[in-house]
Parts: C-alpha cells; sequence; structure tokens
C-alpha cells in the first residue's frame, strides 16, 4: 500500500499527502515513537528534560518527517525558515500536527521566508527570531531535515554557534530501488554540536598555556573567543570564557606584583561564578588565592617593606611566599634565569623579614640609625667582619646591611637565624653565591636550566624554618587548573 501510495505523488501531490497522514503516518509515528523509546533513550529523556520553549525548523518539499519531529519535541514555539516553493507545505505540517497534539501542546508558528541559495538571509532570519524571542534561559532545538543544501548549512551553522540542540530525522533503513528511507524506520538523530565537540585548536592551546602558567597568552585568546560569543546568545558558553578570562588576568597581573589590579579581576570571576552557579571552576581555591592577594593588596610600588614587615608578620609571610611560588611558576614556563633570581630573593627576603622584627632596616646606614646601637653594638661589627672573612675570605665593615649574606650573619650573630650552626650558613652561601654568580644572560638565552634545584631547595627550607605554617600557606598561592570551557 505504501508503494502504490507514493506513486500517487507523481499525479497529485495533494491527495498523496492526504492518503500518506491518513493510512501510513499514524502507524509510522507509532513505531517512531517505540524505536525512539528502545534505541535512543537519551534523546528522549533528554526531550523530556530540556522542555524545549523553540523549535527551529528549515522546510523543504517533505513535510513527513517535521510533523513527526513537532510531535515528538512538542516546542512551545516553531519557527519555520521556508521559501516561496515550499510556503504551501506549513499549513499542511500544522494541519497534521494538530491531530497528535493536545490544544495545550499545540505550538505557536512563526514564519520567516527566506531565499534559499542564500545563507545570509537564514542567518538573518535566525538572528532576529533569537533577538526577538528567545531569552538565555530558553532551551531551543534546530531540526535540519528540510530543505535545500544550502538551507542546512546555513541553519546548522547558525544552530551551531548559537548552542541550540541540532537535530536531524534519521533513518536506519534505505530502499535502494526505490531510492529513498524506509517508511517506518526513523529516528531523531542528536547531531554532536562541531564548534564545541571538534573545539577551537586555539582554545586547546590557550588551555595548555593557562595550566602552564603562560596567562598572557592565554588571556589573549580567551579574549578573543569572548569577543566572538559576545552577543551570539550562547550565555552559558559565554559566561565560562568571561570567568576564564578574568582569571587569567588575575593570575597575569598578581605575577606582575599588580596586586589590587589581581583581585579586582578575581573578584569579577567570582562574582560570576556565584551570580551563574558555575561549577566548573575550583571556587574554593579561587576563595585561598583571594584571601593571600587581600594581604598583598597593601604593597605598592612606594611601600616601605621595612615599616610593613616590621608591624605585619602575615604581609611579611605572605610575601616572601609570594616570591617563592613566582620563582616556581618561571621555572615551570622555562624562565630560569629568573625563577633562580627570584630564589635567591626569597632567602634574602628571609633575613629581611627577621631584622625588621628586630626593628633593623637594610640597605641604611647604621651609623645614622643611633638607636640601633643597643642591638648593632660594636662586638657585633666586629664578630661579622671575622665571620664574613670566614665565609668569603676578605674582611666587611657592616656600615649598611646590604644583601644576602650581610642579613643572614647579623642574625646569625644575634640568635635569631633559623640556622643553627656555621656549616649550615655556609651551605646557604654556597649554594645561594654559586646559582646567581653563574647565571648568565646573554642575548636573551638564558643558563641555570641545571642549577635552579638547589636554589629552590634553599629558598624552600629558609621558608619552612622561618614560618611553621609554611605547608599550608603555600597551598593558599596555587593557581587553578582548568579542563575545558565549552
Amino acid at each position: 500500500m505504501a508503494t502504490e501510495i507514493r506513486k500517487v505523488r507523481y499525479r497529485d501531490e495533494d491527495e498523496y499527502f492526504r492518503r500518506y497522514f491518513a493510512e501510513l503516518f499514524p502507524e509510522i509515528r507509532e513505531m517512531f515513537i517505540e524505536r525512539m523509546r528502545k534505541k535512543h533513550p537519551g534523546i528522549c529523556e533528554k526531550q523530556k528534560n530540556r522542555n524545549y520553549r523553540h523549535l527551529l525548523m528549515s522546510v523543504g518539499d517533505s513535510p513527513e518527517p517535521l510533523v513527526l519531529s513537532i510531535t515528538f519535541l512538542k516546542p512551545k514555539k516553531v519557527l519555520f525558515l521556508y521559501t516561496s516553493q515550499t510556503e504551501t507545505k506549513l499549513k499542511l505540517i500544522e494541519r497534521e500536527v494538530r491531530k497528535f497534539l493536545t490544544e495545550k501542546e499545540e505550538p505557536d508558528y512563526h514564519r520567516s521566508r527566506i531565499d534559499g541559495s542564500d545563507t545570509a538571509s537564514i542567518y538573518k532570519a535566525i538572528k532576529e527570531y533569537h533577538r526577538d524571542e528567545i531569552s538565555d534561559e530558553d532551551a531551543v532545538a534546530a531540526d535540519i531535515t528540510g530543505g535545500k543544501k544550502s538551507m542546512i548549512g546555513g541553519a546548522s551553522l547558525a544552530a551551531a554557534i548559537l548552542n541550540y540542540d541540532l537535530f536531524y530525522m534519521d533513518n536506519e533503513g534505505y530502499d535502494t530501488r526505490e531510492r529513498r528511507p524506509r517508511d517506518g524506520k526513523e529516528f531523531l538523530n542528536l547531531l554532536p554540536n562541531p564548534y564545541l565537540t571538534l573545539g577551537d585548536l586555539k582554545q586547546v592551546r590557550a588551555i595548555d598555556a593557562f595550566n602552564r602558567g603562560n596567562y598572557e597568552y592565554a588571556g589573549e585568546v580567551f579574549g578573543d573567543i569572548f569577543s566572538n560569543l559576545s552577543g551570539a546568545g550562547v550565555s552559558e558558553i559565554e559566561t565560562r570564557y568571561e570567568i576564564t578570562l578574568s582569571i587569567a588576568e588575575c593570575y597575569l597581573n598578581w605575577g606582575n606584583h599588580l596586586y589590587r589590579d589581581a583581585l579586582k579581576r578575581l573578584d569579577e570571576a567570582l562574582g560570576s561564578i556565584d551570580r551563574h552557579l558555575v561549577k566548573e571552576f575550583d571556587r574554593e581555591q579561587l576563595l585561598c588565592n583571594r584571601e593571600v592577594l587581600k594581604t598583598l593588596q597593601q604593597c605598592g610600588d612606594d611601600t616601605d617593606l621595612f615599616t610593613v614587615f616590621s608591624g605585619d608578620r602575615e604581609f611579611a609571610k605572605a610575601y616572601a611566599v609570594n616570591m617563592f611560588t613566582s620563582g616556581n611558576g618561571d621555572i615551570e614556563r622555562g624562565n630560569y634565569a629568573l625563577g633562580i633570581l627570584k630564589y635567591y630573593r626569597t632567602v634574602e627576603l628571609i633575613a629581611q623579614i627577621k631584622l625588621a622584627g628586630h626593628k633593623i632596616p637594610t640597605g641604611r646606614n647604621i651609623s645614622r640609625l643611633p638607636h640601633l646601637n643597643q642591638v648593632v653594638t660594636r662586638q657585633l661589627k666586629t664578630d661579622f667582619r671575622g665571620l664574613y672573612r670566614k665565609f668569603f675570605g676578605h674582611y666587611k665593615d657592616l656600615v649598611a646591611i646590604d644583601g644576602l649574606a650581610d642579613g643572614h650573619i647579623v642574625l646569625f650573630l644575634l640568635n635569631a637565624s633559623p640556622y643553627e650552626n656555621v656549616n649550615e650558613l655556609k651551605n646557604l652561601f654556597a649554594v645561594t653565591g654559586k646559582s646567581r654568580n653563574e647565571l648568565n644572560i646573554i642575548h636573551g638565552i638564558s643558563t641555570g636550566v641545571n642549577n635552579h634545584r638547589k636554589i629552590k631547595k634553599v629558598a624552600e627550607r629558609a621558608l619552612g624554618l622561618s614560618f611553621d605554617d609554611f605547608s599550608n600557606c603555600r597551598e593558599k598561592f596555587r593557581r587553578i587548573q582548568i579542563r575545558e570551557i565549552a
């Protein structure tokens, strides 16, 4: 009977559709629903959970699969993208849908006439409908079964960019003799979004760069992608890119010691995470990062570190640990020269912080600070000359406490050193001196690949000896990692 009915189409299309929908379609639809339930339960579950508000359809000469799609997805609104040649099919589709849906289930229909060969007209029609009818929280589907290839291509590309669920009425059987899909073998196929599935290779590289600490490159790429998505209606993806961009810029500013700017960008990211209930980011770790930046933000270009170190131990600790973790980041990115210098500076800072606790500034002429006479005594200056010669082979007068060695020798003489004996100090000076003195930067090429490990251990031990909670504190500085955004 099906073959007989199909033959009628060549003589009288109206009669064909009348008989097809009256005699064949009810059974075909039942078989379709049963096949979807048994073989494609995931799509059935998605249809149930998504509760589609909108369904966009490209309309060709075959309305049959479109009726199946509408009666299965049951959207609240349908947009027909049709041409002058397919306009007659619209009333037929609406009439047949009405037979299978209740009055409450029947959708509102919208029509947009397009030039089937001009993809620009398709983009314009979808854009206008999206702007006027679709809100951020609406679930939207697009069925690209009908229409010319140019219509299908244009509609599918627009739907992918706008992050609509993309459907196509597929078929599990094909009649080779009649060269057409078999009746009763239809199923609605959910097509993976190519934009999300394939991903943007730039995005993949940017994520890798972010996780390796190259926040400048990552931020540039995320910024480009976010700019392209802005206003396109891809609200969830757009939000995640905006958050990732904010975090990348936070970490970049943090690494450049622009702590206030870093905190501002992090607050923007956390605000968006909380506002949109985004769960893809390690919010707890970001809050730890925020705690650190709140402490560090009091440091600016004109900050007198001696004054701050003297009165705020938490800031002093955060400042030293930040120098160390920043050096770790440089080493991970292959910038060994800068990493070694930051490890060296970490050890230097330990002495500077401890001396500040004794109200002793560094880098200033001690003779001009008479209030230090009771601390930096003549005997201490004499002992300094002798101990300095023991370590470095020559005498040095203690005029000002300049640099790593001066600071740690004075601390040792004050019995305030984290190191217990002269041998430990000797090892400290040997490693730090060797690492720094052998560091050469010539024409932008740094050597330090092999000698950063020892000075890192020295810096790490110095922090551990100086701050009991170094391990816990250090964890707060850990930057988050991201897996995927969309």
